[in-house]
């Protein structure tokens, strides 16, 4: 499991990747006899970061951007390791890839996570964190609020259940009925100020909500980009 510091950066900041590892499971490859595996007992040495590019590639194509040696834990199961790395230059979507070791030098899967970087002028429409699990209920949580250009304003909590894209919409300043749009595309009326948006996609994206006093008095919110 592993945690971004926010899924998003201005150009050159730091960005903070929070790993969580653990060697505890069982993995009999049989070359031994089926002894070498069997509890899984094998201490976490190393968590290895690379942007951009997949570690598949070859070291020679795709060092590591970030290494950190846990060997000291002389642990099977290692938390809270901060790989810290410099957001990229280039205006958009990247993503990082993370990969353990363990002490007999066997890597662990690879799993990846998008990440945005914005550029000075434009800024950043992230104010909190995004966090990856392995859970099958959730595994993506983005909230990000936009406060409103009439008087709206707007914060949206993104995440997936079973994989699938939701998003939950509260909203302040509206004193009738807003239209909810979905990338400028209106997807419901509501008065209670709260609205959950199931998109019945899987995987990642990004999407762009605002609500919009559906009377007309009140104009609408800033809009809010939520990141998967």
């Amino acid at each position: 499991m592993y945690s971004l510091s926010a899924p998003g950066a201005l150009a050159n900041d730091p960005i903070v990747a929070t790993v969580d590892v653990s060697d505890s499971v069982r993995a009999d490859h049989g070359d031994d006899g089926g002894t070498l595996f069997l509890t899984g007992a094998q201490t976490v040495s190393s968590v290895e970061l690379y942007v951009d590019c997949h570690p598949y590639e070859g070291a020679t194509t795709c060092p590591p951007t970030v290494v950190v040696n846990t060997t000291d834990s002389a642990s099977t199961t290692v938390t809270a390791v901060a790989l810290q790395f410099t957001a990229p230059t280039a205006e958009g979507k990247h993503v990082i890839y993370i990969r353990a070791e363990d002490s007999y030098g066997y890597l662990g899967p690879v799993t990846a996570k998008n990440f945005i970087t914005c550029s000075a002028a434009t800024g950043c429409p992230f104010t909190t964190t995004s966090t990856t699990t392995t859970s099958t209920t959730t595994t993506t949580t983005t909230s990000t609020t936009g406060g409103g250009g009439g008087g709206i304003t707007l914060s949206v909590n993104g995440y997936k259940v079973k994989g699938v894209q939701h998003a939950d919409l509260t909203w302040g300043g509206a004193a009738n009925a807003v239209n909810i749009k979905r990338d400028g595309n209106t997807i419901g009326n509501d008065a209670t100020g709260s609205f959950t948006d199931i998109t019945n996609a899987k995987g990642g994206g990004s999407y762009e909500y605002q609500v919009c006093d559906a009377v007309g008095t009140a104009g609408c919110s800033n809009p809010v980009t939520v990141v998967f």
